[in-house]
């Protein structure tokens, strides 16, 4: 394993027969959740003005849905944060993990099935992701979520796992 800089990133990503795969946001759903806080919202302000309910009990729905729009609004930033700054490559040889300007290029040869720690105790909710263990340390590939994914990653995924299932019966894994 080596880590790159951004000029080593690049000059990888473009090396022929390399494949980047980038993140894409859901812009739908980021979309209907922001619509749906400012909504909420509007309804209490409404309320607020109307003047049917008690002020104070107004007052506290208010703050709750500011707070609440606040997650809303940093769960969105955070999310284009993510897509904007996160990219996975694979070649025949190498997978690269890429976290802003800085990267993580591990040889596919390192990588087994015991170091996949995809198991079914350890599934999320609402998001889908690849734990990676490999040379003591822990990398987690994030796949699937509510607000973003990895752009093809049912080909990104197969391209790993065939490599991993060609080395499946390596006397280093438990069977």
């Amino acid at each position: 394993m080596r880590e790159l800089n951004e000029q080593e990133i690049l000059e990888w990503i473009r090396t022929q027969g390399n494949r980047s795969f980038k993140y894409r946001i859901n812009a739908q759903a980021l979309g209907v959740l922001s619509l749906l806080g400012a909504g909420l919202l509007g309804v209490a302000l409404l309320a607020w003005v109307a003047g049917y309910f008690d002020r104070d009990v107004v007052f506290a729905g208010i703050i709750v849905l500011v707070a609440l729009n606040l997650f809303i609004w940093t769960r969105i930033v955070m999310s284009m944060w993510f897509v904007s700054r996160h990219v996975v490559g694979l070649s025949d040889t190498e997978l690269l993990l890429v976290r802003g300007y800085k990267a993580t290029l591990i040889p596919l040869a390192l990588i087994r099935s015991s170091s996949l720690g995809w198991n079914e105790d350890d599934r999320g909710g609402l998001l889908t992701s690849l734990p990676l263990n490999v040379d003591g340390r822990s990398f987690n590939i994030r796949l699937v979520t509510l607000y973003y994914s990895l752009e093809q990653f049912p080909l990104f995924l197969g391209g790993l796992l065939e490599h991993v299932s060609d080395n499946a019966l390596h006397p280093k894994d438990n069977v």
